[in-house]
């Protein structure tokens, strides 16, 4: 089990090539705070490995999608501060007793799905929120005007936000690979006034999640599994992609991608 107390370690840690190292395969960040954590479930393993498999059927497809969605609600909200409250039950004899109860300090959580693909997921992060107030971004990314450079761009089709001072936010997508299309959301995000922000996800690219927490100081990645890419040219050499199976927002999985843990 390994901990990282910052982003410094948790990129020395990648640093010693632990692609390569039994063990840190299955990297945990545990506490809450990380700027990056995988959950350790072994119910969300399992639903993750739900994914991968072809025979799947679509309606269990987006059943697993919801169950994880909610698990990753839980596991990015257990910082969440409580507060004491009372509360008065009658009796079958008419009489009132008091009981303290917790309550959470505040509950002003905004979630926002990335479409089309954070839609599925993030109904099980509303189901678990209980009932908080929904946001949309859509973005989409393309080729830079200038193909030379070989950088790609992104654009907002759909911008629909609240006001995010002082809130939580659940951002929510299915995987986190695209830097360009994360970037913009995040502007987006930020540009609303959000500060706290949480990103909710299935599959984690490791070096889209450094390059995110590089350029966006608060901002907390929380997956189900954290993969990268495979750079060999051997196509033998190529891993099954951790999220497999096609919806209609079309598939999510990508054959470059070496999978960790799975």
């Amino acid at each position: 089990m390994t901990r990282y107390h910052s982003l410094t370690s948790l990129r020395e840690g990648w640093n010693l090539q632990c692609e390569h190292v039994p063990g840190l395969a299955n990297f945990i960040a545990i506490l809450p705070m990380e700027p990056l954590s995988v959950s350790p479930h072994p119910i969300v393993k399992h639903a993750v490995g739900r994914l991968m498999d072809p025979a799947t059927e679509r309606r269990d497809y987006i059943a697993l999608l919801h169950q994880i969605g909610m698990h990753l609600a839980f596991f990015a909200s257990a910082d969440l501060t409580l507060k004491k409250s009372t509360v008065k039950k009658l009796l079958q004899n008419d009489k009132a007793v008091e009981f303290e109860v917790d309550r959470l300090e505040h509950d002003n959580f905004v979630v926002v799905p990335i479409l089309r693909s954070g839609l599925i997921l993030s109904e099980g992060v509303r189901l678990a929120l209980g009932n908080p107030t929904l946001g949309m971004l859509g973005v989409t990314e393309k080729q830079s005007d200038n193909r030379m450079d070989g950088k790609k761009k992104a654009n907002a089709y759909l911008v629909s936000l609240p006001k995010l001072d002082e809130r939580t936010v659940f951002l929510v997508d299915a995987v986190l690979h695209s830097t360009a299309e994360a970037q913009l959301a995040l502007d987006y995000l930020k540009a609303a006034g959000a500060s706290d922000i949480r990103w909710l996800t299935v599959s984690a690219y490791r070096e889209a999640a450094f390059e995110l927490m590089k350029h966006f100081e608060n901002l907390r990645i929380y997956c189900a599994v954290l993969e990268v890419r495979n750079k060999s040219s051997d196509p033998s050499q190529s891993s099954v992609p951790a999220i497999g199976g096609e919806l209609e927002f079309g598939g999510i999985g990508d054959p470059t991608i070496q999978t960790f843990g799975y």
